[in-house]
């Protein structure tokens, strides 16, 4: 929704100014007024409209200086002159602080529409490509953490050094040699800041926290050496004081990594860090969590990734009893979000005899993945078709109010945008077309029930009646006038 601000000394222009714009059907969420610049570039700081009409000439500041001042802050603003003097001046300096137009007085209807029209028009469209740059930003950060989670899964559950160097070509890291630090008395945030340093210092960073140690792997288009290791150590070290850092051998092939961490965490547990503590309660409610998230997404390969620290566990003690725990701790999950019973019990019979390596880990996973899929999507289409009707039964009930779909979204408590996804999947028209149906429906009573129309107008929720005349003609495929004509006719 946009606002308006109009900005006029002279109080019969501005009333006019206002009545003009009431009676158009654009979507103004508020029309704002000031009676000079100072006053109006005041309400400009306070509101931030996205159009502003001013004259030129006006007491304590002109309507050039207040846009020229108001451009300084939000250049997207869109701004209007008003005048009954047509300066070449004028029209020069308008040009250079931005001005989209002159309306010349007396301001007249069409003229106005048209230009609002235009500019909310452009202000769409630029809010368009603006959101459409935002997402193709988000969707590239995403699709670089993804590679960056698979190349990381890819070094945890030993896969061959191609699979390790396609998803480092990906990254755009040429590795010669490698080395695996681990870190306890950590959390995520801190170790992606010690994963950008990482960068910082010309070596290259994969890092994600497997239990409750953060691992890193930092790589070099060249042979590291065990000085300049320990001296990154020790910068690390001297910004982060309650970190402990341990540090694995320096490998040249890829496939050798994985020992590179597993000597790294031989030394964190030798000062007390045993396996016992890895799976805490904490932790198995977490994997839980981001496996029904990959699950929700629909991305196996993103619901694989949430299990490599079980796949590189899979031989030591305490396995199979977490491999339940999470069992119990998904079901819990599902059972909270969608109200499903999920037989945990069923897929924790032989866990020790079913899961021996990487392969039957994927497979059981897969099982169950498919099994919650199916349940999940009955579920969510029976939660979608219930939205859908409740919010037909709100428009039926309130479409003599100033309804849009945002105050139906806010009813509902879901996003306009959802909404509108529900309505365009379950329903054959449109928002608008929903609503005008309601209120159309309604008028054709009030009609026969010999209301006048333009009581009926405001009676079904239009604010114009010319605009009410043309739904109605559209819907009906006869005027307000015909249809009554007619059903005077039939009685």
């Amino acid at each position: 929704m946009y606002k308006v601000l109009i900005v006029e000394d002279e109080k019969i222009e501005r009333d006019h100014l206002v009545s003009v714009i009431e009676a158009l059907t654009l979507s103004f969420e508020k029309i704002l007024t000031a009676t000079n610049g100072k006053e109006g570039l005041s309400v400009f700081e306070k509101e931030q409209p996205h159009i502003v009409i001013a004259d030129i000439n006006m007491p304590m500041m002109d309507g050039l200086q207040m846009i020229e001042a108001i451009k300084k802050q939000r250049e997207a603003t869109v701004c209007f002159i008003l005048s009954s003097y047509d300066y070449f001046s004028y029209a020069q300096k308008a040009l250079r602080i931005g001005v989209k137009d002159f309306i010349l007085k007396p301001s007249d209807r069409e003229t106005i529409c048209a230009l609002l029209t235009k500019a909310l028009e452009e202000m769409r469209l630029r809010a368009n490509r603006y959101e459409q740059e935002i997402k193709l930003i988000q969707k590239m950060h995403d699709f670089n953490e993804e590679i960056i989670k698979n190349c990381f899964y890819s070094i945890m559950t030993l896969q061959d050094k191609h699979k390790i160097q396609e998803n480092l070509k990906l990254l755009g890291i040429e590795a010669i040699s490698g080395v695996c630090i681990v870190f306890t008395h950590i959390d995520k945030k801190q170790l992606w800041e010690i994963c950008d340093i990482v960068n910082d210092y010309g070596y290259f960073g994969i890092c994600d926290m497997v239990d409750t140690q953060g691992v890193l792997f930092v790589f070099a288009s060249y042979i590291l050496g065990t000085k300049e290791i320990n001296s990154l150590m020790e910068t690390i070290a001297s910004l982060y004081t309650e970190v402990h850092i341990f540090s694995g051998m320096i490998v040249k092939e890829d496939e050798r990594l994985m020992d590179s961490y597993n000597q790294a965490k031989a030394k964190a547990l030798q000062i007390g860090k045993t396996a016992d503590t890895l799976y805490d309660e904490k932790r198995i409610e977490m994997i839980a969590k981001d496996f029904l998230a990959a699950l929700e997404a629909e991305d196996k390969a993103m619901l694989i990734s949430q299990l490599y620290p079980f796949a590189s566990m899979i031989k030591a003690d305490g396995f199979y009893d977490d491999m339940v725990r999470l069992l119990h701790t998904l079901a819990r999950e599902v059972e909270n979000k969608y109200n499903l019973y999920f037989d945990w019990k069923l897929f924790s019979k032989d866990i020790d005899c079913r899961i021996q390596d990487l392969a039957s880990l994927e497979a059981f996973a897969m099982e169950i993945y498919d099994m919650l899929q199916k349940s999940i999507h009955s579920a969510s289409y029976t939660q979608n078709v219930s939205s859908y009707k409740k919010a037909l039964t709100y428009i039926e009930e309130n479409y003599h109010k100033p309804i849009t779909l945002v105050t139906v979204a806010e009813h509902l408590s879901i996003t306009p945008f959802y909404l509108s996804r529900l309505i365009n999947k379950h329903g054959k028209e449109s928002f608008t077309e929903i609503v005008n149906f309601q209120r159309i429906k309604k008028a054709k009573q009030l009609i026969e029930e010999g209301y006048s129309f333009k009581e009926i107008t405001y009676q079904v929720g239009f604010t114009s009646q010319s605009y009410f005349t043309k739904i109605f003609k559209k819907l009906v495929q006869m005027s307000p006038g015909e249809y009554k004509s007619r059903f005077e006719q039939d009685s």
